[in-house]
């Protein structure tokens, strides 16, 4: 469904979608343009169920990772949407509006916001009225160009900094282990890990795959806290993705082949929208985290936190 408005002649796609817990983003607008800086709000209402936040056990809490996807009019080449970043990233330094009750944090490269519980809580949350503000003019849009936008939501799941111990304490072949000693090997920092066949060193069971050297202080390694995809990939979100991309890509994310037609691709609408997509590589699933702006979790992060 779209909706046309005036501020500079701007035709807004209202995406909604139902993905995993009923996420569903409406009422998806754009106002509040301000020229002089080359910015416009984009407004959205959010709900969606079994949301929580506790300080108690876990002390973790659920989320949503929201980023935006533009195309100029008569154009088919879809683009992330800049959304503005103030340090430290927060509502009111980014010119953000955070509905009460919601918390709006923006990491530094703009590519998208986390939206949560400020508070412990859980159950359904409804949020209406927020406010993002998208920096058109550092993607390319002038003040007058005629775009489409579209909004879209990931639930995530929010895991706090914290120590652990790498490996299984089992038997089995290539479980992480001390370089010496085959017991568990402790992660207590983001800095930088030899990795070998010595005490203290990083190796694992077998160690025929490892390769001795270091694990720079900058490769995740789970210390740190992360959000993570709270669901697999849904058949929506995938439709999603390739009814946002450019048709040289489309053909190489899809399964079958096609034949030549005039006219516009169609959009493509999934007959199970909630369910788990199937029939995807790697390379399928790489393509779709870069369309989000996430990237996949290295192995000591799964270690940790699934």
């Amino acid at each position: 469904m779209k909706k046309q408005i005036t501020i500079f002649t701007l035709l807004v796609c209202m995406t909604i979608m139902s993905w995993a817990n009923n996420v569903t983003v409406s009422n998806v607008v754009l106002n509040g343009q301000n020229v002089g800086n080359h910015y416009s709000l984009i407004n959205y209402n959010i709900t969606w169920d079994n949301s929580w936040r506790t300080n108690t056990n876990e002390n973790n809490y659920d989320g949503c990772w929201i980023f935006a996807k533009f195309r100029k009019i008569n154009s088919n080449n879809w683009q992330h949407a800049t959304i503005n970043y103030v340090a430290p990233g927060t509502a009111a330094a980014c010119g953000h509006t955070q509905p009460g009750g919601s918390t709006i944090t923006t990491p530094s490269d703009g590519k998208g916001v986390f939206m949560y519980r400020s508070a412990n809580g859980q159950g359904t949350v409804n949020w209406s009225g927020v406010k993002l503000r998208w920096n058109y003019g550092v993607d390319g849009v002038a003040d007058n160009d005629s775009v489409e936008i579209r909004l879209f939501a990931v639930e995530m799941v929010y895991c706090p900094q914290g120590a652990f111990n790498l490996g299984s304490g089992g038997s089995e072949n290539y479980h992480f282990r001390d370089g010496l000693v085959d017991t568990y090997y402790p992660i207590t920092s983001e800095g930088s890990i030899n990795c070998g066949p010595v005490a203290g060193q990083l190796y694992t069971q077998g160690g025929v795959f490892w390769i001795s050297g270091t694990l720079p202080a900058a490769y995740p390694k789970g210390y740190n806290a992360v959000w993570c995809m709270k669901y697999e990939i849904s058949q929506q979100q995938y439709a999603d993705f390739l009814n946002t991309i450019d048709y040289a890509k489309y053909i190489n994310r899809t399964t079958y082949g096609g034949y030549n037609m005039t006219g516009t691709h169609p959009n493509l609408i999934p007959d199970n929208p909630e369910r788990a997509v199937n029939y995807i590589g790697a390379e399928d699933v790489l393509s779709l985290l870069d369309w989000s702006a996430l990237r996949p979790m290295t192995e000591l992060e799964f270690e940790k936190n699934l």
